[in-house]
């Protein structure tokens, strides 16, 4: 079957395109916060989009470009997207060749893609094109009605008495100075994760980051010993959906129940404003996170898997 594949950021596509990410990668974005999103300047980011549409003219499969700005180890985030509907009809192969035409034009090492962990055609294709596993996010939600937080009064009891306290980014201000602090934090606690080797600079944590819909400054929940920023619990709010974003302790501070208390704080950000549920993501290989979302009660729902492929 022919398709006809054209680049877009006209908003009036964005309705359909928001709908198909939904229905295929699991996406929460709404058509609005996608199109902001994708037109929004970047010094450090290319966006790309392009669809692809029936005989009808209906919008049945797409692809996204992230392109990073050139550099030995740059790399490229791609995702292709087709109904179920129309599967195994040349439209998948179609965008991938056209995507792979323009980022063989650009310099970047590394080619990334993601898609949930459910969708065995989505790992098929990729296999096939030359991807290989990189990491399998987990991701487990937390009915927060039902949640018995006073069950675990004593941890956060236990922390504090360790002489660590927490307050949110917004109680010290949301400014270059503290986001800086909040970058450095983030990339100590990210790298000796299980799955992690690499981070953004300071300048691209504050443009995907500090900028993004879902961030709110008093959603970062920090864990400091005086004046050290000792750990963070980001998490944010997407309708009645809140996601923990990330929860990281420094090493010298860890099984000292830090990251639980903070997980904790996260969980009651939470539910003070009105989210039903708290969504969470982990490497399948951090054995110790994964313990601890089962003992406060997650339980698990479609994960991603992440693959990469090296370009030639």
């Amino acid at each position: 079957m022919n398709y006809q594949l054209s680049e877009t950021n006209v908003f009036d596509d964005y309705a359909a395109i928001a709908a198909l990410q939904q229905l295929v990668t699991l996406s929460p974005e709404s058509a609005e916060e996608m199109h902001s999103a994708e037109t929004e300047p970047s010094a450090t980011v290319r966006r790309r989009r392009v669809v692809a549409r029936n005989e009808a003219g209906t919008i049945i499969g797409t692809s996204q470009l992230r392109l990073r700005a050139p550099a030995p180890d740059s790399y490229t985030f791609l995702v292709v997207s087709v109904d179920p509907a129309h599967r195994r009809r040349g439209a998948g192969t179609a965008l991938y060749e056209e995507a792979m035409a323009f980022v063989r034009q650009h310099e970047s090492a590394t080619l990334i893609t993601a898609f949930p962990d459910n969708d065995s055609d989505a790992y098929r294709f990729a296999e096939q094109r030359g991807f290989v596993l990189d990491q399998h996010w987990v991701h487990f939600a937390l009915d927060l009605a039902s949640f018995d937080m006073p069950r675990f009064a004593q941890v956060k009891q236990a922390v504090q008495q360790q002489g660590i306290r927490f307050f949110a980014l917004a109680d010290v201000g949301n400014s270059l100075e503290y986001q800086r602090k909040l970058y450095d934090l983030n990339r100590r606690t990210s790298l000796d994760a299980p799955g992690e080797d690499t981070f953004p600079s300071f300048e691209e944590f504050v443009e995907d980051i500090c900028t993004a819909p879902w961030f709110r400054a008093d959603g970062q929940i920090i864990a400091a010993d005086g004046e050290r920023w000792v750990g963070l619990g980001a998490v944010g709010l997407e309708g009645n959906i809140a996601h923990n974003a990330f929860t990281g302790v420094d090493q010298e501070y860890r099984r000292r129940h830090i990251a639980e208390a903070l997980t904790l704080r996260t969980i009651e950000y939470a539910q003070e404003h009105g989210a039903t549920q708290l969504q969470v993501s982990n490497d399948s290989r951090n054995t110790g996170m994964l313990r601890m979302q089962e003992k406060l009660g997650y339980y698990p729902i479609p994960g991603r898997y992440v693959m990469t492929k090296e370009i030639e």
